[in-house]
């Protein structure tokens, strides 16, 4: 770096800075000095055949020569002064009510030579931010900060970083944490709330902060989220198969005929509780097969006689659904319950109803827009209900595909 740096003035997080450079004779090396209203100084020296050092020098202008730490870092850019009060800046004002403040700066620089941007470290390591997480995140390293962003919800995230010690600053809807984090070469390292302490309202008023330490797992605050699905709604239709067993065998034994086709149609009303990211409680009430089938009691060209045995069945569930978000509109799910199972017959006058228990398992997706989706599903069930004097039973389950709307509401995480 040749020709002189003139004098300017940044404005960092403990307020304004003066800046003074010196420029040896020989013009290959300067010297900037940083000052603020409180007389701590910096001295930031810069080399223009060589690596960059950052010298911090005592407390006070005046005193003798004191504590001296000289750190050599990798080439970086001229403006290193202006970055660290822009670090600074955005790290103290990120824990405030008002939120993250950014610093400008404007440079009018003569010379001549290579001016190097960054030589960044490499990213070996990944944090993750779940797909639940929504809030406006600052990842820190020391002293500066190596990203800013705004995490939506419906889907995850993973920054590659390189490995070492990192704060993560969280803002949701008014509250703010902060989450100490260690990444480590080669492995994924989520977000949890177990590495982070919230900020209480006076912190969050003061610019500049005092950091917390942080909570174990027994006391770990939630991480801020956005809202979530809480209860919702859904009304299925469609069809299922009428099975073929020694129940039905023994009714062609005595020239019962069935009257339809094998499948009949399928109803389902659900009621779902979501009480984490991935994991709800439904409850439902559906109808499984129903058929009907007639046998001939010696018709004759005047009249007919026709005799009618008749069934329909329905089944409650409780059920535990586990479902995952792929994007902001489309879940997966599959879900496996119990519950009683009920079967209605009927042989001309003689009207008998039977108890038993229905098993389900179910696996779909719902196809949600805001409030309102649509629904697919396939559910096979196992519900042993219909049963004669003769010891045959009838498995009143079997497949069943389903379609329908679904509705939900929306709730704090």
């Amino acid at each position: 770096m040749r020709g002189p740096l003139r004098a300017c003035a940044l404005l960092g997080a403990g307020g304004a800075y003066a800046a003074a450079a010196d420029v040896a004779p020989d013009g290959d090396l300067a010297q900037m000095t940083l000052m603020n209203a409180s007389e701590k100084q910096a001295v930031v020296r810069f080399n223009g055949r060589g690596p960059l050092y950052v010298i911090a020098v005592g407390d006070r202008i005046g005193r003798s020569k004191a504590t001296v730490k000289e750190v050599a870092l990798n080439r970086v850019v001229l403006d290193e002064a202006y970055r660290y009060a822009y670090d600074r800046t955005l790290s103290a004002t990120a824990r405030t009510a008002v939120g993250g403040q950014h610093v400008t700066l404007e440079t009018a620089l003569t010379g001549q030579g290579e001016i190097p941007i960054t030589y960044p470290a490499r990213a070996g390591a990944q944090l993750e931010l779940t797909s639940s997480l929504e809030a406006d995140i600052v990842i820190e390293q020391r002293d500066s900060v190596v990203a800013e962003l705004h995490k939506v919800r419906g889907s995850s995230m993973r920054l590659a970083l390189a490995a070492g010690p990192y704060t993560a600053v969280l803002r949701r809807n008014g509250v703010l944490a902060e989450c100490s984090l260690a990444l480590i070469d080669a492995k994924v390292t989520p977000l949890a709330s177990e590495a982070c302490s919230l900020l209480s309202d006076a912190q969050a008023r003061a610019k500049g902060y005092a950091r917390l330490p942080t909570l174990g797992a027994a006391n770990a605050p939630q991480l801020p989220q956005g809202p979530r699905e809480t209860w919702s709604l859904e009304i299925n239709t469609g069809f299922g198969t009428v099975g073929d067993d020694s129940y039905t065998r023994r009714l062609g034994d005595f020239d019962f005929h069935p009257d339809g086709i094998i499948a009949s149609p399928r109803y389902q009303l659900a009621i779902a509780r979501q009480f984490s990211s991935h994991w709800s409680a439904v409850v439902d009430v559906r109808n499984l097969d129903s058929q009907s089938y007639s046998r001939d009691l010696l018709s004759t060209d005047d009249r007919t006689r026709t005799e009618h045995f008749r069934w329909w069945t329905l089944a409650l569930g409780a059920h535990l659904r586990g479902h995952v978000d792929a994007g902001r509109f489309v879940r997966f799910f599959a879900q496996t319950g119990l519950g009683p199972g009920f079967a209605f017959s009927d042989l001309v006058k003689d009207s008998q109803t039977q108890v038993g228990l229905a098993l389900a398992g179910s696996a779909g997706l719902f196809c949600m827009f805001s409030a309102f989706g649509l629904t697919a599903q396939a559910t096979y069930t196992y519900a042993p209900l219909l049963r004669n004097e003769l010891g045959d039973t009838h498995d009143s389950g079997g497949l069943r595909i389903l379609f329908g709307f679904r509705g939900r509401i929306w709730g704090k995480s």
